[in-house]
């Protein structure tokens, strides 16, 4: 009873952290607003073990006012960049996705060229990192792109 309760009390906790820290996705339900946030400095904010954090939180959600969402993804990896502050992959995915998504329909835009547009945004990363989250979201290459319209 004790193990369980202990559990309990690290849920409630693990859940306020988060509230805190993502409280702009909270606000306003956008993936993309999610700040990075790991298992481990989730660990290292409430003294627990991350093996700890991450049976807490699985197959857990949170009922808010914009959904249901699972507690895990709640949690995302920074962006391995060397100049990035605080961008998760997930609003570096949101950014691709809406790039693409305004391109010129006739010309549609390489990964190198998506790869520099995200640089002026100060978001360096490179043409293959573009690739693979491109491919993540399930958009095709530029070639098959301008087949497809």
């Amino acid at each position: 009873m004790k193990t369980l309760s202990r559990r309990g009390e690290t849920l409630k906790k693990v859940a306020e952290h988060l509230i805190h820290i993502q409280k702009e996705f909270f606000e306003g339900a956008d993936i993309a607003s999610l700040k990075p946030l790991t298992f481990k400095e989730m660990a290292r904010l409430l003294n627990r073990n991350e093996s700890t954090i991450s049976r807490v939180v699985n197959s857990k959600y949170i009922k808010t006012s914009h959904g249901i969402f699972k507690l895990s993804e709640l949690f995302t990896k920074p962006a391995k960049l060397s100049q990035q502050g605080g961008i998760s992959r997930e609003a570096i995915k949101t950014k691709i996705y809406n790039i693409i998504a305004e391109e010129p329909k006739k010309h549609p835009l390489n990964d190198a060229k998506i790869a520099l547009i995200l640089k002026k945004e100060n978001i360096n990363i490179s043409r293959r990192t573009v690739a693979k989250y491109r491919e993540e979201l399930k958009i095709p290459p530029s070639s098959r792109r301008k087949h497809n319209r």
